[in-house]
Formats: structure tokens, C-alpha cells, sequence
């Protein structure tokens, strides 16, 4: 009984580690997105200074932050994930 009761505190250790790994991942895509956004918006407003601001300082900044939280996340769940960011075909077709 305490094999079985110290394998589900890993297995929701792992899960939760998982799901704020993936929270931060998606996070950061957001933030990634709206940086983006807000560069296009600079530039249609002539106000370049700012669009090179956050074209090469910013958003650079923020694409490393994504690509290490990225491999932290697959460090994570290495080969046997608990949870994944998208749904898989197999997985469809599995309900359906």
C-alpha cells in the first residue's frame, strides 16, 4: 500500500511539473504573439524606433525564454508524458 501510495505522489509531482511547464510555454507564445502584434503596429505607425526595440531586443529576448522553456518542458516528460499541448490524431480516432 505505501509502493502504491508513493507511486501516485510522483506520477501527480510529474503531472503537476508537466502542466506549469506547459502553462509557462504557452505563456510565453502569448506574450511572443503579442509582441509581434504590437511590432506591426509600430511599423504601421512610423514609429520605428520602437518597432526595432521589440523586433531585436524584445522578442529575441523573449524566443530564447520560449526555446528554453520548450526543453525544459520535453526534459519534463521525457518518454512517457502525462500530458500533452495538442491533441493527436490517434487520439481522435480513438474516441470516435
Amino acid at each position: 500500500m505505501a509502493d502504491l501510495r508513493a507511486e501516485a505522489d510522483a506520477r501527480h509531482a510529474q503531472w503537476e511539473a508537466e502542466r506549469q511547464a506547459i502553462r509557462r510555454v504557452q505563456e510565453l507564445r502569448g506574450e511572443l504573439e503579442r509582441l509581434r502584434h504590437e511590432a506591426e503596429e509600430a511599423e504601421r505607425n512610423y514609429d520605428l524606433n520602437r518597432a526595432a526595440e521589440l523586433r531585436y531586443g524584445e522578442i529575441t529576448a523573449l524566443e530564447r525564454r520560449l526555446e528554453a522553456a520548450e526543453e525544459q518542458l520535453a526534459t519534463r516528460q521525457g518518454r512517457n508524458p502525462l500530458l500533452r499541448e495538442v491533441v493527436t490524431e490517434d487520439e481522435i480516432a480513438e474516441i470516435v
